[in-house]
């Protein structure tokens, strides 16, 4: 499902039956390597403006 957000994942829950979100987003969500350089490099940088006073947004 990469690339597209044409259904909300509490959508599909329905529509699949699961008994819970999290169910559907243990099978349906991933993360890659490239979006989880962008993560870390995302909350090293959240951190960094936590511990210097700067507001994140």
């Amino acid at each position: 499902m990469k690339g597209t957000h044409m259904f909300d994942l509490k959508d599909i829950q329905a529509q699949l039956g699961h008994s819970s979100i999290q169910i559907t987003m243990d099978i349906y969500t991933h993360i890659d390597e490239e979006q989880n350089q962008k993560v870390s490099g995302w909350l090293a940088g959240g951190v960094n403006d936590l511990l210097s006073g700067r507001q994140i947004h």
